[in-house]
Parts: C-alpha cells; sequence; structure tokens
C-alpha cells in the first residue's frame, strides 16, 4: 500500500517548500526535497535499528550545532522561537526536518507500520509541526509570509490526516475506522475554521500578537542582554551581569591590562531610560597605508576614528567569546580598528558596529597615546548638557551644592567623585518608592545602589554644572589567563560609567561607583585557566577555517601536536584519548574472542545467512532481539504478522534452521538445505 508513504512524502515537501519561502534560502530545501524524493523510491533500501536511529539523530544534531558556530545564519530583523533568535531556531528546524527524512528512508516496508504507538515514524508529524513552528519567521508582516504559513499549516493538517488515515488500515482494531474517519475529517475543518479566523485577527493585531510572542518564547529578551540592546535602564546593568556571571564575554591580547571597554555611550535621558539620539553612519576605510599609525599585525581593513598623528600607545586584538552583538568593545583612546569587514559603521559617541562581522573573528584596535580630542559641535553640545525634568527641586540643590566652589572642568569633575565616594555606598537592593523619580531618591536619600545610578547622578550632575557628558556601558577587562597570555572579561564584568569633555585633555572617563562596586579581577583556578584556553584556541582554529578553509585548518591542526605536549591541559587531554583507544581495542578484542573469530568458513557463512533474513525481517517491521530464541520468533512471525505468503515462509525458515541446528544436522548440508528454503521467501 503506498498512501502512507505518498502522503509523508507530502509531508515532508510541504516542509521543505514552507521553508524556502519563509527563509528565502534554497540550497537546503532543494538538497532536502531530493532526498526525501530518494527515501520515497528507495532505490537502495536502508534498515536501521533503534540504536542507530538515535546515534544517528545525535550526530545530525552535532552537525547542525557545528554548522551554525561556522556558519551562522542569522539574519536581521528576524525571530524565532529559540532564546537564541533565529540563528538557533533555523538549525532546529534543519535537524528536525533531515531526522524526518531518515526515519522515513529506513521505514521496514512500503505499508504503514504496523505497530503505531511503538514505532518512530508516528512521532514525524510532531516533528513536522515543531519544524514547521521553528522554520517560521514571527517579525516579518509580509502578506505573502502569512499566506505561505497558513497555506503551508493547512496542507499539513490534510497530509497527515491521509497519513493517519492510510496507517489505520494496518491496525487489528479496523471497525473504529469510521469513528476515526469522522474525528479526523471534525479535527480538520475545526482547525481549518480556527486558522482562517486567526488568520484575520492575527493581521488586524500583528503588533500585539509579536510582543506576545517575543515575551513567551523569549522572557528574559530585555533583561538578559540589557547592555546590547539600543535603550538602557537603570537597572540594564545590574541584570546583564547577573545573567550567567561566569560567561567569557570578551578575550583580548594586549600586554597590558585593556581597562574600560566602551559599548555604547547615551546622550538622552527622560529619568528613566538612557537612549542615544546619534545613528550609526558608514565609515570609509583609511586609504593611507600607516592610518593606524604602522603596518597592521593583522590583515584586515582599517577604519580611522579619529585624526592622529603620535606614537602608538597599544594595540589590542579583540575576540568575541559568543556574537550575541554587532557593536564592537573599543576603549576611549582608540585611533583605528582593523577589522575583517566592509559594513562597519559608527555614531558620534564613536560607538561601532559591524553589521557582517563573523563570530570568533578577532577584530584588532590601535590605542593612540594622544587624548581623545573629538569634542561636541554646537548642535551636539547642548545636547550633552540636557538634564531630565523629572528631579525635584531638592536632587537639583544637592547637585548644584556638590559642585559649588568648582571654577574649572578639573576641579568640577574632582567634586563630583569626591561628593559620591564621600556620601554614598554601593549596593544591589535599592527599593524606589512609589511614584518618586528614581534619580531623585538616590540624590537625596542616598540608599546604598549600583552602578548605573552612580554613573547617571554624575552625568547630570556634570551637565548642571556646564561640564558635557555623557552615559557609556561596556565592560572592565582586568582579569588575566597567565596560562593563555590573554585577557578577558566576563558578564559580571559589565560596567556603567560616565564621560566628561574638557578643552584641553578632551574626553575623560569619570568614575564615581566606590571601588566595592567596580568589576574587579577574580584570578581563576588554574584548571579553570586551563579550560578556558582550550575553548579559546578552538575558537582560533575555527576562525582560521573560515577565513583560510581547508589549507588554514591543516596548519592549525599541525601546531596542535606542540601545543598539545607542552600545557598540562594537553597532555591530561592526550592520556585521556589513550586510555579510550585502549580500552575500545580490549573491548573489541574481547567481544571478537566471544563471538568465534576463530570459527570455520561454514560457521561464518551460516551467521552471515542469518544476519540477512534477520535484516530482511527488519524491512517488513520485526526485529528478533538478542535473547530471543529462533522458535520463539518463528512463533511471533505467525501471531504478529500479516498472514502473507513472506511471514509464512519466513516463519518456515527460522524454524526450520532452529531444527538443523539442534538435531546434528553437518553443516554443509544445513547450508545447503536453508539456502534452498531462503529461495522461498
Amino acid at each position: 500500500m503506498k498512501a502512507w508513504p505518498r502522503a509523508i512524502l507530502g509531508m515532508l515537501l510541504v516542509q521543505t517548500a514552507t521553508a524556502a519561502v519563509l527563509t528565502g534560502t534554497l540550497a537546503f530545501p532543494l538538497v532536502s526535497a531530493a532526498l526525501a524524493l530518494l527515501a520515497f523510491l528507495r532505490p537502495l533500501p536502508i534498515v536501521l535499528s533503534r540504536r542507530q536511529i538515535v546515534y544517528g539523530a545525535l550526530g545530525l544534531g552535532l552537525v547542525f550545532v557545528t554548522k551554525a558556530r561556522l556558519f551562522p545564519g542569522e539574519m536581521p530583523g528576524r525571530f524565532g522561537a529559540l532564546a537564541g533568535g533565529y540563528a538557533a531556531s533555523y538549525p532546529m528546524a534543519q535537524w528536525l526536518l533531515w531526522v524526518q527524512i531518515c526515519l522515513f528512508a529506513s521505514r521496514p516496508s512500503a505499508r504503514a507500520p504496523a505497530a503505531p504507538l511503538s514505532s518512530a515514524e508516528y512521532a514525524m508529524p510532531l516533528m513536522g509541526a515543531a519544524q514547521m513552528l521553528f522554520a517560521t519567521n514571527f517579525i516579518t508582516r509580509a502578506p505573502a509570509y502569512r499566506a505561505t504559513s497558513l497555506a503551508g499549516a493547512c496542507l499539513f493538517a490534510i497530509l497527515y490526516a491521509a497519513a493517519a488515515q492510510a496507517a489505520t488500515t494496518n491496525l487489528a482494531a479496523v471497525r473504529l475506522r469510521m469513528v476515526r474517519r469522522t474525528v479526523a475529517v471534525a479535527v480538520l475543518t475545526g482547525a481549518l475554521l480556527a486558522g482562517v479566523a486567526g488568520s484575520r485577527s492575527v493581521t488586524k493585531n500583528s503588533g500585539q500578537v509579536e510582543m506576545a510572542l517575543m515575551r513567551l518564547f523569549q522572557p528574559r529578551l530585555s533583561s538578559a542582554r540589557p547592555g546590547l540592546s539600543e535603550r538602557t535602564t537603570l537597572s540594564s546593568i545590574r541584570a546583564w551581569r547577573d545573567t550567567h556571571a561566569d560567561r567569557v564575554a570578551v578575550r583580548i591580547e594586549s600586554e597590558s591590562a585593556p581597562g574600560y571597554l566602551r559599548l555604547h555611550a547615551r546622550d538622552h535621558f527622560d529619568g528613566r531610560v538612557w537612549e542615544s539620539r546619534s545613528a550609526p553612519m558608514p565609515m570609509i576605510a583609511a586609504r593611507e597605508p600607516d592610518a593606524a599609525g604602522g603596518e597592521p599585525a593583522s590583515d584586515g581593513i582599517v577604519y580611522r576614528l579619529r585624526a592622529g598623528a603620535g606614537p602608538v600607545a597599544r594595540r589590542l586584538r579583540v575576540w568575541h567569546a559568543a556574537h550575541d552583538s554587532e557593536w564592537l568593545f573599543v576603549p576611549l583612546d582608540t585611533r583605528a580598528i582593523i577589522a575583517r569587514t566592509d559594513s562597519l559603521s559608527m555614531d558620534d559617541h564613536r560607538a561601532c558596529r559591524a553589521d557582517l562581522l563573523p563570530s570568533h573573528v578577532p577584530y584588532e584596535l590601535v590605542a593612540g597615546a594622544e587624548p581623545a580630542y573629538d569634542g561636541p559641535d554646537d548642535g551636539w553640545r547642548q545636547r550633552y548638557l540636557a538634564v531630565p525634568d523629572t528631579l525635584s527641586e531638592e536632587a537639583l540643590r544637592v547637585c548644584r551644592e556638590a559642585v559649588a566652589h568648582a571654577r574649572d572642568t578639573p576641579a568640577i569633575v574632582e567634586a563630583v567623585v569626591g561628593h559620591f565616594q564621600e556620601g554614598y555606598t554601593y549596593g544591589l537592593d535599592i527599593a524606589i518608592p512609589r511614584r518618586e523619580d528614581p534619580l531623585s531618591h538616590f540624590l537625596t536619600a542616598r540608599p546604598p545602589a549600583h552602578c548605573e545610578y552612580f554613573a547617571s547622578a554624575a552625568t547630570v550632575m556634570l551637565r548642571l554644572a556646564g561640564v558635557p557628558a555623557r552615559y557609556v556601558v561596556g565592560l572592565v577587562a582586568l582579569e588575566h589567563n597567565e596560562a593563555g597570555g590573554y585577557w578577558l572579561a566576563r558578564h559580571r564584568d559589565a560596567h556603567a560609567w560616565a564621560e566628561a569633555w574638557d578643552d584641553t585633555h578632551g574626553w575623560i572617563t569619570v568614575e564615581t561607583t566606590p571601588p566595592d562596586g567596580r568589576p574587579r579581577p577574580a584570578p581563576p583556578s588554574a584548571w579553570d585557566a586551563r579550560l578556558d584556553q582550550v575553548r579559546f584556541r578552538l575558537s582560533v582554529m575555527w576562525a582560521t577555517f573560515r577565513e583560510q578553509g581547508l589549507a588554514g585548518l591543516a596548519a592549525s591542526l599541525a601546531r596542535l601536536p606542540g601545543w598539545l605536549l607542552r600545557s598540562v591541559a594537553g597532555r591530561l587531554f592526550l592520556l585521556a584519548a589513550l586510555i579510550w583507544i585502549g580500552v575500545k581495542l580490549g573491548y573489541r578484542a574481547r567481544y571478537r574472542r566471544g563471538h568465534g573469530a576463530g570459527a570455520s568458513a561454514d560457521e561464518k557463512a551460516f551467521r552471515r545467512m542469518l544476519e540477512r533474513m534477520d535484516r530482511q525481517a527488519r524491512r517488513h517491521g520485526f526485529v528478533r532481539a538478542r535473547d530471543e530464541t529462533l522458535l520463539r520468533f518463528a512463533a511471533r512471525l505467525e501471531t504478529d504478522g500479516v498472514a502473507d505468503d513472506w511471514t509464512r515462509a519466513a516463519a518456515r525458515w527460522y524454524r526450520l534452521c532452529a531444527v538443523l541446528r539442534c538435531d546434528g544436522t553437518p553443516l554443509p548440508e544445513t547450508l545447503a538445505r536453508l539456502a534452498r528454503s531462503t529461495a522461498g521467501t
């Protein structure tokens, strides 16, 4: 019966076509459709055990995870059903589709499975529904995408009903067929009506539906990566630090501690939220070869952030540990950026963004010794002096009294820092009274608070004193990995501070958070340092493979043995690998001894014949267990199988095999009689 395979093939083709439209890609859907057709035609029948199916699915998952890490397929403006965004949802959809194709290709026969509740093939409709969910783009509201989603869901439901109907013909309870048909038609009709009504409702309220989906699938999106978003609240950095505090965010190769690494700078504050009114503008590559202050240490395009002809103070090579943001971490005194991308942009605060910067690919920073002298023009100066109108009169009085005796910018900065260092304390559990301005409460009541409050209050206080200032968020990299010889910053090193403009020295960093609230280096254990070094070196290998292909990967692998022998972690890895190889070889030798490695040629021929018959039985949906005798298996074929010619012939063959092996018949004669009996199956 071909109805069940045809329905399953249709389901697979619907998934590939829907994914092709929703994702805007053709290569993977076309390959998947070709594989689905081959699985339907079965030119070379494939038989897989349950263990092989499980291991194969895990292996495919590893392949797609590696593919997602090496070749991230995230598309701008798209949001998927997983916390990692569309870059995580699409590989999951690919994996589910290929697992279904593998199950379809390894089905026992052309008919539907005989045991629907215990067969892996009956998980395919659930996998298909999940695949379409992961492939769906929840943000784009184009009519063609909505129509494709609805049409794909309807076709999938129809084909699923057809597959379920075809499968019922092989069940024992055939008398329930009419009831199941009625239920299937009712469910399908209800699903179509609900889909049409839901589509109309979603079209009218698309914005609300998208926000609900984002809150449902990514409930911590606004707090898990707040420092990387476009708007920063007074609790964003704290939430960023608390989310996976020990996770490495960036690694830097530098001779000295990188210190403050800017990510964003904000110029507008409404009393609760900081945001930037400056849009990133594309940067033009420098034409002069010495624009970076000498020959660059790595290849890439040179982008100049500011003019500078003085000596280069330091060079930093920055590696994003997890590419969850397109914004770059750069120090304040950065003169030039050398990156392998042609889409670098920068806003008026010198915050840099690269839309197409691959993950695990470093960029180089050239820092100059001269001050960061790039002051705001007259229009932007007024914006750097604006203060929110939510401040209370008492808070304004506190700000003016703190800088009352200062006459120039250095004195004002010193007065602001001294004010917060003397009368305020650091704490994480600040409670703001209801209907009261948070910053005003912090300035007047002086409760223990975290760095966002100190940086925001310092920026406002500087502006009230006539000093242009801005609010900055980023990381403070002070931890040094002795094993790898590089610096790193973790999520717990996220921080907020202020920057003030001085007509003599340019922009300067203003740190007002008490010392116990600033990021401090916490030296890791020797084991953690070695483990992080291994992760870092693997990321370097991936970057080399992405940039130089197999030749670069071969060069990296050629250097791997030397690194393994020089490091403690490498020696432990080699020791574990040797132990594993020894155990594996010993187990294989024992297995061969236990299964007659020295058996005669006739005995080996008999075992091959039995294995061929077992494979043929698996194609028809029957698997002989290891502890099941031949006679019991023959009886099960007669009782559980469909009464057809093959089942009866197979049962006779297994029964004859058991009799010939037990009554003392010579092995050559046994092989001859079994071969004649096999011809009848």
